[in-house]
């Protein structure tokens, strides 16, 4: 990048290129790097010993829960006790599609290009310590269901994937994918139903309430504030710096905006030191 400016800035000085050149030149470098801003984050996602350690932590804590709540349901009535259950996310919560991720930087592809084929291979990994945290909650007989905004054109490669995983519960009925809305308040309540749920997980805001669908970046800030009890004693939050709505919030959910009008959203919503 550096060279090509310096290429440019000579080319300018000879009087050799016009501006429109210059213009249509310096858009097709940035193109060729839209998707650089990733890569930090990939790579901290797919090589830091940080990562394992946050995902580790958060299934630690969910066994915490579980066992304290399966504590209270043996001091009463098991008879009358509420059928319990898990609400899970897939992708990033017990799946890494970061592969994907991957490949979007190496190809300079926008999202959905090759997701739709990523899934179809039913290649993801399980995630640090998701596995072992649901053979734990299998062996107990709380019920598990993946809800996701995988569509359901999805499912049979979802299921497939899971289950080569070696991941329990994975059944049409507990696999909850996305149909008309992204949204999964619905599925929640439906779930909420017939089950009480000890815990959700999620590496999305928008996993655990909808007071976070779709909502600006103060406002979502804001319910985050309002709702701090819940972080650990019902919701559990998964690390997830490459994607999700608290980038679609940068963008005012506009992701159709050209990637150098990305790149300006994202530097203007940093905190900027000025000495």
């Amino acid at each position: 990048m550096k060279n090509n400016k310096k290429k440019i800035a000579f080319l300018t000085l000879a009087g050799v290129v016009s501006v429109s050149t210059l213009s249509a030149y310096a858009t097709a470098e940035y193109q060729q790097s839209k998707n650089e801003h990733m890569t930090n984050s990939v790579l901290w996602y797919q090589k830091s010993g940080e990562m394992k350690a946050l995902y580790y932590q958060a299934y630690n804590l969910g066994k915490m829960m579980v066992d304290e709540r399966l504590e209270q349901k043996d001091m009463k009535n098991k008879n009358k006790a509420p059928k319990l259950a898990i609400v899970l996310d897939i992708d990033e919560t017990v799946l890494d599609n970061s592969p994907h991720s991957a490949y979007s930087i190496a190809e300079n592809v926008d999202y959905p290009t090759g997701w739709s084929e990523w899934i179809a291979s039913a290649q993801a990994e399980a995630l640090p310590g998701a596995l072992e945290f649901l053979d734990y909650v299998d062996s107990k007989g709380i019920e598990i269901f993946y809800v996701s905004n995988r569509t359901t054109e999805e499912k049979d490669a979802t299921m497939k994937n899971l289950k080569e995983k070696g991941f329990p519960q994975v059944s049409v009925d507990n696999v909850v994918l996305k149909t008309t809305t992204s949204s999964k308040e619905a599925r929640r309540e439906a779930i909420a139903k017939d089950y009480e749920i000890v815990a959700f997980f999620g590496d999305n805001l928008g996993d655990f309430a909808k007071d976070f669908d779709k909502k600006p970046l103060a406002e979502r800030n804001g319910n985050v504030d309002r709702l701090q009890d819940e972080f650990g004693k019902k919701f559990i939050v998964l690390p997830n710096p490459m994607y999700g709505d608290w980038e679609g919030a940068v963008y005012e959910y506009n992701f159709s905006k050209s990637p150098a009008e990305k790149d300006k959203a994202r530097k203007d919503a940093l905190n900027v030191f000025h000495p």
